[in-house]
């Protein structure tokens, strides 16, 4: 048979592993040689032995890998089990109707379609030197040319669910909102660096805002990617009279709280990891990121617009609730002194939603609450761009929306007198 160069190579290669196998120490006569010249030679093992201070006990030595303790089981014996059951709003969770029930939930009413234009003119007001060009890299910059890669979740079509898509490699949601979102914050401040030592920039934490609603407990949990902190809280945009004659959306039969689940394990109180001795002890621009475990495409049958925008104002009344009771303290109840303004970032990383929400009343139930309502503004899901990827080897952006930086530069000067 005639051997080839690869099998001359395989036939080789497994000669060397028999080799490694059979691996033995090699008598090169150095104890005859010093024996020879008048030293000594012992025995290793009759050195260290079971009474010599070198002989270490390996089965004595106790177990050295840390301990840690079972994780407490999801019944009674939970530390943080309360008998009575409490409903938890969370990312995972959304409102059925959608705005109308978000606003039933808030007491909140949309006096305006859309944001004040006072805001809008702050984002048109000092526009960035080549501003949609440096925009235009910083997208790439997180949807293309970021080195950073792992392995993406799942693919599902639902008109085929039975086909398996081959797993892929790239830069994961979570990651690519991150990078644009701290990008956008920094151009912002390098067009007003007297403004940015006003403000301080948050990485991302857990909030947790608790009240009564329907007469049972309710809390909101909510984990913004970056919140954009500042000394006072912003202005309030209206006057909370105009609500007097607003009226909310009607979602009979359902309740104001409905599609949210019950949870026996929960924590009492609020939760906000910046204290009050802070500089920066309010929130002025809070950014979420939605991106849904699992999905690559943040598709999800039961997500739609209308729910996503829903999900917008509640995350937004929930914090503008935290910072009315870091203002006022956590007894404050009916209207508040001065109304508490927060505004508010919803990303797919490719759809951007703003909304603003002013705080007047923080009495949510239906039977204590006056005429006065909370108020809000919001916009439609907005594109950043229609198309950003590689097609054989080429990047393909297509469908820029520079109106969606100029709405985030507003919100960053908003209150900056």
């Amino acid at each position: 048979m005639k051997l080839l160069t690869g099998q001359l190579d395989c036939y080789t290669e497994f000669g060397f592993r028999t080799l490694l196998r059979k691996e033995t120490l090699d008598n090169t006569g150095l104890a005859r040689k010093l024996r020879k010249a008048g030293y000594t030679v012992e025995d290793a093992k009759e050195v260290v032995k079971m009474d010599s201070p070198l002989f270490v006990d390996l089965d004595a030595i106790p177990n050295a890998e840390p301990v840690f303790p079972p994780p407490p089981k999801h019944d009674e014996t939970h530390p943080d089990w309360h008998d009575v059951p409490c409903k938890v709003f969370n990312s995972k969770t959304f409102t059925f109707e959608g705005v109308k029930q978000a606003q039933a939930l808030t007491r909140s009413v949309e006096i305006k379609r859309g944001l004040p234009d006072s805001v809008l003119e702050l984002g048109n007001s000092t526009p960035v030197e080549y501003q949609d060009i440096l925009v235009q890299r910083i997208i790439k910059q997180a949807f293309l040319w970021d080195a950073y890669l792992d392995k993406l979740p799942k693919l599902r079509d639902l008109e085929i669910p039975q086909f398996t898509f081959r797993r892929d490699y790239g830069i994961p949601l979570n990651k690519r909102n991150e990078t644009l979102l701290k990008n956008f914050l920094r151009l912002c401040e390098s067009n007003q660096p007297e403004l940015a030592v006003a403000r301080a920039v948050g990485g991302e934490e857990e909030l947790r805002v608790s009240l009564i609603k329907h007469g049972k407990p309710f809390q909101i949990l909510v984990n913004p990617m970056l919140t954009l902190l500042a000394k006072e809280p912003l202005a309030p945009l209206a006057s909370k009279d105009v609500t007097a004659s607003l009226e909310l959306p009607d979602i009979y039969p359902f309740l104001s709280n409905a599609g949210v689940v019950d949870q026996n394990i929960y924590k009492n109180g609020d939760r906000f990891a910046i204290k009050e001795s802070s500089p920066f002890p309010y929130i002025h621009t809070a950014f979420f990121s939605h991106h849904i475990p699992g999905s690559h495409t943040h598709v999800h049958p039961r997500w739609n617009d209308e729910r996503f925008s829903g999900t917008t104002l509640i995350y937004n009344f929930a914090t503008a609730l935290l910072m009315a009771r870091r203002k006022y303290g956590n007894d404050v109840k009916g209207i508040l002194p001065e109304p508490i303004t927060t505004q508010t970032v919803h990303s797919t990383g490719q759809d951007f939603q703003f909304s603003i929400f002013q705080l007047n009343n923080v009495d949510v139930e239906e039977e204590t609450s006056s005429a006065v309502k909370n108020i809000f503004w919001l916009t439609p899901k907005l594109k950043l761009f229609s198309t950003c990827k590689y097609e054989q080897g080429k990047e393909v952006f297509e469908g820029y929306n520079p109106e969606v930086f100029k709405i985030l530069m507003g919100f960053y000067l908003n209150s900056s007198k």
